[in-house]
């Protein structure tokens, strides 16, 4: 054989081997987890939050188009109330005492299915607490009340009026952050589903003393 044409089969060899090592390394399934709830878990209050990952996909909101490995969720209670969307964390309201299931699907852009995606919970909701209101002012650089508490199951409703300037609020145990602008009063609710001291405080800065414009939310079991 040429000499010459010995270098050339060799390369070719190289080059078809990688082709077919490539091949046979395609990228893993992309797959759904449910953070929470947990399966099995009980949840004070009518409010469910879905919280969920995924592996091996880009989460994109759907566009008509299929991508390979990119998609969203579809997301159910008790195969009804559907959300849809490319985030992570999806709330329910007005969830009924007694058993449900979560249902989670990916799907890609013309929202057909990943096939094996679709992840299930089974988790109980118990009949929402007694309802705490409170009313409280925001001004330099304090809340008053500055220390709330409430028991575990109850629903909170905070009607906070600013006097002065512009404040904010923030509870981030409870993913609230809400601004509050002068003269107005602002309508806070939610259940008090953890137990613990938690603080909130002005999330707009509103002068020197900032800093110290906080308070504390305490969940009594």
């Amino acid at each position: 054989m040429n000499s010459k044409i010995l270098p050339i089969l060799a390369i070719f060899s190289i080059l078809l081997v990688a082709g077919c090592t490539s091949t046979g390394t395609i990228g893993s399934s992309p797959s759904v987890s449910i953070v929470s709830p947990t399966d099995g878990q009980a949840i004070a209050g009518d409010t469910v939050t879905v919280s969920l990952g995924a592996s091996n996909v880009r989460l994109t909101a759907p566009n008509g188009t299929v991508v390979e490995g990119e998609g969203h969720f579809h997301v159910w209670i008790d195969d009804a109330n559907e959300q849809r969307g490319a985030k992570t964390t999806f709330t329910f309201e007005n969830a009924a005492a007694g058993t449900h299931t979560v249902r989670v699907e990916l799907h890609k852009g013309d929202h057909s299915l990943y096939e094996g995606t679709a992840k299930t919970v089974t988790f109980t909701v118990s009949a929402t607490g007694p309802v705490k209101e409170f009313n409280m002012s925001a001004q330099r650089f304090s809340f008053d009340p500055s220390t709330i508490t409430v028991n575990k199951g109850d629903r909170v409703v905070l009607r906070i009026t600013s006097t002065d300037v512009e404040h904010g609020f923030s509870l981030a145990t409870y993913n609230i952050v809400e601004t509050l602008p002068v003269g107005e009063t602002k309508t806070i609710s939610f259940t008090a589903e953890q137990v613990g001291e938690f603080n909130f405080f002005c999330s707009v800065f509103c002068g020197s003393g900032h800093g110290d414009m906080r308070g504390k939310l305490i969940v009594n079991p």
